[in-house]
C-alpha cells in the first residue's frame, strides 16, 4: 500500500496470502468493472483490506468479470476489431490444469444476465461456481494475470500455492508467459513444485535481515556454487532454497527409515541417495568444494571398517557421520526393541528370550562374517596389481594377468593362516560386538523366520523401526547419537 502510494505511476496488482474468489451462478453483463478507475479503485480497495485486516481479503467476483471479458471480445468481433480473446486463454489454461473446459457464457432462463458453465471430460456439465475451492483458486490467479497483461504492470502474489494441488500449481506459470515482457509476476513461495517450475535466472532468494544493511536480495543464477551443485549432485534450486539442511545417505531405504525416525529435523532436510559408499565420499569432496549455504551430512555404513579406519576416514571426511555399527539396520538389533515388536503383535517374550533370538540368529551367521574379515585382510595385504601404462593393449592385459596370477597365488597361500588369525580375533570379539559385526539384513531375515509372524523380513524392519520411533525410551543409541546431530546441525541445541 505505502509502495503505491509513493508511486502512483506504477499499475500493482497485490493478490495476498489470506484471500478468497468469488464464484456465482450467474452474473449480468457490465463492462464497468474492465474501466481503468474501477480497477484501480479494486486495487485500493484490496490494498487497504491487506493492510487493515487479518482474515481473508475478497479478491472480487471472478464470473462477473469473466462475463465482462467474453462479452467485450464478443462485441470487438461484431465490430471486426482486433482483440485478444482473454476468456479463451483462461479457459485453454483451466482446461490444461483440470482438463475441465470453461464454456462461454449464455443468457440465463430469466434474461436478467449470463450463466457459466464447465463441462467434465466425462461430457456432464455444472455451474462455475461448483468447482472445487483448488479450482476456483486456479481460477482466479489465471484471471489476474491476464488482466496483468493486458493492462501492463506488477502483480504480486503471496504464496500462491495455497488451497492448490501441487497438479495445479505449475498452470500459473504457464499463464505467466502471457506476460510477454510488458509486465512482471513476482510469487513469495514455499513450494517446491512452483520453483522448479521454473528456471534458475527467474528464481530470487530472500535472506534474513542482516545488521550490516546488505541486500536481502539476491538472483539465484548468481551464485555459481549452488548452480555447480544442481548441475554435479543432480538437485534442483528447490532443494536447496527450501531445506535448511541436506544430508547424503547411500541407499534408497535409508531416506524414509530416517524420516520416520527424525520426522522434526528431517522434515526441514533435503535427503539425496548417492547409491553407495564411493558415491557418498563423491558427494562430501563436492559439497566440500562447492558450498551450498545450507548444513550438510554425509552418512555411510561402517561395514567391517576397524576404529582405525574410521578414524582416518573421518579425518578425510570430517563431515561424514560414520553409523556406530555395520549398517543402519544394525542399530535395530536390540533385544529391547524386538520384544516390544513382538509384544505389539501378540507374541510376548522377556527381554532375555528375545535377546536369544537375535543370538541365534548371529551364531549362525558367524562363519559368513569370519569369510568376509579373511576377504578384507587378503586384499589389504596382498592389493591387486595396477594396470601397465606401457606397450600395446594386448602387451599390457598379458602383463596385467600374469601379475595378478602372482597376487592370486600369493592371496591363495595365506588363506588358512589369516584364517586361523582372523577366527582367533572374532572368538574375542564376537560376544561384545555381535551386534556390529553380523550382516544385519541377514540376520533379520533369520530372526523374521524363526518368529514367523511378518510374511516378509522388511515388515520386521518397518515394525522395528516404527517403534524406535515411537518410543523414545526405546530408540537405539546410534540413532539417538545422529539426531544429536542432526539438531546441532540446526541449530537446535
Amino acid at each position: 500500500m505505502a509502495f503505491r502510494q509513493q508511486n502512483p505511476f506504477c499499475s500493482v496488482d497485490l493478490i495476498p496470502a489470506g484471500r478468497f474468489f468469488g464464484l456465482s451462478a450467474s452474473a449480468q453483463i457490465d463492462l464497468e468493472p474492465l474501466q481503468w478507475h474501477r480497477i484501480e479503485d479494486e486495487r485500493n480497495s484490496q490494498a487497504r483490506s491487506e493492510t487493515l485486516s487479518s482474515g481473508l481479503v475478497g479478491m472480487g467476483e471472478i464470473t462477473r468479470y469473466l462475463a465482462a471479458i467474453d462479452y467485450k471480445w464478443f462485441m470487438a468481433q461484431r465490430a471486426n476489431e482486433p482483440i485478444s480473446d482473454d476468456y479463451g486463454a483462461i479457459a485453454e489454461l483451466l482446461l490444461g490444469a483440470t482438463g475441465k473446459t470453461l464454456l462461454r457464457p449464455v443468457m440465463n432462463q430469466e434474461n436478467t444476465g449470463v450463466q457459466i458453465q464447465v463441462e467434465l471430460p466425462s461430457g456432464n456439465v455444472h455451474g462455475i461456481h461448483q468447482l472445487s475451492s483448488g479450482e476456483i483458486e486456479v481460477l482466479g490467479l489465471i484471471y489476474f494475470v491476464r488482466r496483468l497483461a493486458s493492462q501492463g504492470g506488477v502483480l504480486l502474489i503471496d504464496e500462491p500455492e495455497q488451497h492448490l494441488h501441487p497438479s495445479l500449481q505449475a498452470v500459473l506459470f504457464e499463464a505467466a508467459k502471457s506476460l510477454s515482457g510488458r509486465s512482471q509476476l513476482i510469487a513469495a513461495t514455499h513450494s517446491v513444485k512452483l520453483i522448479s517450475s521454473v528456471g534458475s535466472s527467474a528464481i530470487l532468494q530472500l535472506k534474513s535481515p542482516a545488521s550490516g544493511g546488505e541486500n536481502q536480495v539476491s538472483k539465484f543464477e548468481d551464485q555459481s556454487a549452488k548452480i555447480d551443485l544442481i548441475a554435479n549432485l543432480g538437485m534442483t534450486a528447490a532443494d536447496i532454497l527450501q531445506n535448511d539442511l541436506m544430508v547424503v545417505v547411500e541407499g534408497k531405504t535409508d531416506g524414509p527409515w530416517l524420516q520416520e525416525l527424525f520426522p522434526v529435523e528431517l522434515g526441514r532436510a533435503h535427503v539425496r541417495v548417492a547409491g553407495n559408499f564411493h558415491e557418498v565420499l563423491a558427494a562430501h569432496r563436492m559439497l566440500n568444494e562447492s558450498p551450498s549455504g545450507i548444513p550438510w551430512i554425509c552418512l555411510s555404513d561402517r561395514d567391517l571398517m576397524s576404529d582405525s579406519d574410521v578414524a582416518a576416514l573421518k579425518e578425510k571426511y570430517p563431515q561424514l557421520h560414520v553409523w556406530p555399527r555395520r549398517a543402519i539396520e544394525s542399530m535395530l538389533l536390540e533385544p529391547n526393541l524386538l520384544r516390544a515388536v513382538l509384544r505389539s503383535a501378540g507374541l510376548r517374550k522377556t527381554e532375555d528370550e528375545a535377546l536369544q533370538i537375535l543370538r541365534n540368529a548371529a551364531d549362525g551367521l558367524k562363519q559368513e562374517v569370519l569369510k568376509q574379515l579373511v576377504t578384507q585382510e587378503i586384499a589389504k595385504r596382498f592389493p591387486a596389481p595396477e594396470k601397465p601404462s606401457e606397450g600395446s593393449n594386448v602387451d599390457k592385459l598379458e602383463e596385467h594377468w600374469i601379475s595378478y596370477a602372482a597376487v592370486a597365488q600369493e592371496r591363495a597361500s595365506a588363506v588358512r593362516r589369516v584364517q586361523e588369525e582372523k577366527s582367533e580375533e572374532l572368538d574375542a570379539r564376537w560376544d561384545g560386538e555381535w551386534q556390529s559385526l553380523v550382516e544385519p539384513k541377514a540376520a533379520l531375515r533369520r530372526v523374521s523366520a524363526e518368529v514367523r509372524i511378518f510374511s516378509k523380513h522388511a515388515h520386521l524392519v518397518n515394525s522395528l523401526i516404527h517403534v524406535a520411533a515411537s518410543e523414545p525410551e526405546l530408540m537405539p543409541g546410534g540413532f539417538a547419537e545422529f539426531r544429536g546431530l542432526l539438531r546441532s546441525c540446526l541449530g537446535l541445541g
